[in-house]
C-alpha cells in the first residue's frame, strides 16, 4: 500500500502501509523498443523484501518510504546530504 497523503510532510504511520521494501531497482528494456528509436528509459521495479516504514530516508518532497535493512543506508545517506542552496539536510529543506 502506497502513501496516501495529499501535501508534504508524509504522516503515514507502519500500521498505514505495507511491509514491502519500495527501493527502485532497475530492470530490463525491450530491446526492440531500443531499435525502433521508442526507448523510454528502463523498466523499474520495486525490491520487495520485507522491510519497515523509515522516517529520516526521504526527501521533504517525498513520502516514507518502507525499505529493508539492505537499502536503508543508502537512502538515509541522500537524505542527509546538504542542500546547495539553504545547507540543511534534504530531508528537512522544502527549497
Amino acid at each position: 500500500m502506497s502513501c496516501n497523503c495529499k501535501e508534504p510532510p508524509c504522516n503515514c504511520k507502519p500500521e498505514d502501509r505495507d511491509n514491502k521494501c519500495e527501493h527502485k531497482i532497475q530492470g530490463d528494456y525491450v530491446e526492440e523498443q531500443r531499435k525502433l528509436g521508442m526507448f523510454k528509459g528502463w523498466k523499474m521495479h520495486n525490491c520487495g523484501m520485507n522491510g519497515t516504514l523509515q522516517n529520516d530516508c526521504n526527501y521533504f518532497w517525498e513520502s516514507k518510504l518502507v525499505l529493508c535493512d539492505k537499502h536503508i543506508d543508502q537512502h538515509r545517506a541522500s537524505a542527509n546530504r546538504l542542500c546547495g542552496i539553504c545547507g540543511q539536510p534534504k530531508r528537512e529543506c522544502c527549497c
